[in-house]
C-alpha cells in the first residue's frame, strides 16, 4: 500500500505530507483566529490540530504542480484554480451534509454564492507558489528523513486516528444540526399559536421581538408580550360581550397562553442545555457559521459562551 505511486509519489509520502500540511494550516488558522477573538480558538472542522482542507490541497498543489515550479505565473493561475475548486466543493458538501453555511464571503465585493471570493482565490495562487518552490520541497526532504518502517507505523496510526476523529466531529455535528432544527420547529410551533390568536397580525413589532429573541431575552419579555396579547384579546371582545363575559374570556385566554408558554419553555430548556464541549467547539471555530433554521440556539450559544469567558455580547 505505501508503496502505490500516483504522478511520482508513493502514498508514503501523499498520506505524510496530507498530515504535516493540514497541521500547518491547523497552525496558521487557530494563531490568526485566536488573535482576532483574543483568546484560544481551536480551529478547523476536526477536534485534533489539523485542517484537512489545507492538506488536501497542500498535497494536491504540490503533486500536480511541481513540474510547474519554474513558471510562476502558471503556478500561480492553476494553483489558484486548484484551491479554489477545492474550497467551493468542499462548502457545498458541508453545507448539503449538515444543512450549515461554515464560511461567507458574501460580504466580498467578487464572490460566488458565499462560498469562494477573488480575494480568497488569489490568496491560494500566492500560497500555491510558496508551495510548490518552498514549502513543498522542505516537505519532501522531511519525509525522506523519516524512517520508513517507524514512518509507516506512525502514519497507519495517524489514519486511524483521524478516521475517528472524523467520526466522531461528524456524529456530533449532525446532532447540533438536528437540534438547531428541533429547537426551531419549537419557535415556530408557538409563534403559529399566536398567529392563530389573531392578536398579533396587527402586531408586526411584537411578530419580530418574538422571531428574533434569544431564549433569555424572551423570557425577560414574558410579561410584556402576555399582557399586551391579553389587551389586545380583551378589546376584541369588549364591543360583542358584557363585561363580566369578557373577562371570563379573556382569563381562560390567558390561562392556555400561560400553559403553552410554560410547555415551550420546559422544551426549549430541555434542548439548549444539552450541548457539549464538541458543540461550544464548533461555534467558537467558526463564528459565521449559520444554519439553514434555527440561529437563535447559535446566538444562544455564543451568548454563554462569552460569559463564561468573561465577555459581554
Amino acid at each position: 500500500m505505501w508503496n502505490v505511486s500516483l504522478l511520482g509519489f508513493d502514498f508514503f509520502f501523499i498520506a505524510f505530507s496530507f498530515f504535516i500540511y493540514s497541521f500547518l494550516g491547523w497552525i496558521w488558522e487557530t494563531c490568526f483566529c485566536s488573535c482576532k477573538q483574543k483568546s484560544f480558538v481551536n480551529r478547523g472542522f476536526l477536534n485534533g490540530p489539523i485542517i484537512p482542507i489545507y492538506g488536501i490541497g497542500g498535497t494536491v498543489v504540490y503533486v500536480t504542480l511541481s513540474g510547474f515550479a519554474d513558471n510562476v505565473g502558471a503556478l500561480f493561475l492553476l494553483g489558484m484554480l486548484l484551491a479554489t475548486v477545492l474550497e467551493y466543493l468542499t462548502a457545498a458538501i458541508m453545507e448539503n451534509a449538515f444543512h450549515a453555511k461554515w464560511w461567507d464571503y458574501s460580504d466580498y465585493k467578487i464572490q460566488f454564492q458565499g462560498r469562494i471570493s477573488l480575494k480568497a482565490s488569489c490568496l491560494w495562487g500566492i500560497l500555491s507558489v510558496l508551495d510548490v518552490r518552498v514549502l513543498g520541497p522542505f516537505v519532501l526532504e522531511l519525509i525522506r528523513r523519516i524512517p520508513r518502517r517507524g514512518g509507516e507505523y506512525a502514519c497507519a496510526c495517524l489514519i486511524i486516528l483521524g478516521l475517528i476523529d472524523l467520526t466522531v466531529t461528524v456524529f456530533y455535528t449532525l446532532q447540533l444540526s438536528e437540534r438547531v432544527h428541533r429547537i426551531s420547529n419549537l419557535r415556530e410551533e408557538f409563534l403559529t399559536y399566536l398567529l392563530n390568536t389573531k392578536m398579533v397580525e396587527k402586531s408586526s413589532e411584537l411578530k419580530d421581538a418574538f422571531a428574533s429573541a434569544t431564549f433569555t431575552k424572551l423570557t425577560l419579555k414574558k410579561d410584556s408580550i402576555m399582557s399586551s396579547l391579553t389587551n389586545r384579546f380583551r378589546d376584541s371582545l369588549s364591543k360583542e360581550m358584557k363585561p363580566a363575559e369578557v373577562e371570563e374570556q379573556v382569563e381562560g385566554f390567558r390561562s392556555d397562553l400561560e400553559k403553552r408558554f410554560k410547555t415551550f419553555a420546559t422544551k426549549y430548556k430541555l434542548n439548549l442545555h444539552n450541548d457539549n464541549l464538541i458543540h461550544k467547539r464548533l461555534i467558537k471555530a467558526f463564528p459565521s457559521l449559520t444554519f439553514t433554521r434555527g440561529h437563535y440556539y447559535l446566538q444562544e450559544l455564543k451568548e454563554r459562551i462569552n460569559m463564561h469567558n468573561g465577555k459581554k455580547e
